[in-house]
């Protein structure tokens, strides 16, 4: 299963795909399924978006048409999601950069106990 995340606005859909795409949001999205299907089987992907009102019905008119699995997330969880994940790399980061301090304090301390 491939997932694409798809940031949907009035005028188009930005897809992170790996690289940021941008594609024309009108109805029948022909060129994002031409690009769609350049690249993948569309029984073997996953759209993940957030509703925007009227401006995410192409987008859902699409993925039904298409038989193509929708995931709609919450713009409050996804934003708590996002915070979520800073703040645990951010714990990762402190970690790291502890355990390389007390090793080099314990180097440090080794060099002048000789």
């Amino acid at each position: 299963m491939y997932y694409i995340g798809i940031d949907v606005s009035k005028k188009d859909l930005a897809v992170f795909d790996g690289k940021d795409l941008n594609f024309i949001n009108k109805e029948g999205l022909k060129s994002f399924k031409k690009y769609l299907k350049k690249k993948y089987r569309l029984s073997e992907i996953a759209i993940i978006f957030e509703p925007t009102g009227i401006y995410s019905f192409y987008l859902k008119e699409f993925c039904a048409e298409n038989s193509i699995k929708a995931y709609i997330v919450n713009p409050k969880q996804s934003h708590n999601f996002a915070r979520g994940v800073y703040v645990q790399r951010m714990i990762r980061l402190m970690v790291v950069l502890s355990i390389n301090s007390i090793s080099s304090l314990r180097q440090r301390i080794s060099r002048y106990l000789k």
